[in-house]
């Protein structure tokens, strides 16, 4: 029991909300001392264009070693549904997986912030 409850504080859970333009979500990455990932998000276009998209979470210990997770994808608006179609308005996504390298509760830890980039383009 002594094992779970350290294990679970030893994780790592980062999230975020991101709202651009049209199209906006939130994704969220989960990091245990195992050395296990899960990275997974959603994103919804509200707008009349279709949006293709790119998100990534980078985080860095401070003697530099960066960890680094991204998802691209699109989303369509209401121009992929007319005249009389409904159109694909959400992209979601879950990534799982195990880094060697985060093994290593101690780097968990010294992660001091993480930072979100995003970028957005028209798809017509």
């Amino acid at each position: 029991m002594f094992r779970q409850i350290r294990d679970r504080l030893l994780n790592v859970e980062i999230g975020c909300s991101i709202s651009y333009h049209a199209i906006g979500g939130s994704v969220k990455l989960v990091i245990t001392q195992q050395g296990d990932f899960t990275f997974s998000g959603h994103m919804h276009d509200s707008g009349f264009d279709n949006i293709s998209f790119g998100v990534a979470l980078v985080g860095a210990t401070p003697s530099g070693l960066a960890f680094t997770v991204q998802q691209g994808g699109s989303a369509e608006g209401t121009v992929a549904g007319l005249p009389f179609g409904t159109p694909n308005r959400d992209s979601d996504w879950i990534t799982s997986g195990n880094n060697p390298i985060i093994t290593n509760h101690s780097l968990i830890r010294r992660v001091p912030r993480w930072e979100t980039s995003r970028t957005y383009s028209l798809a017509f």
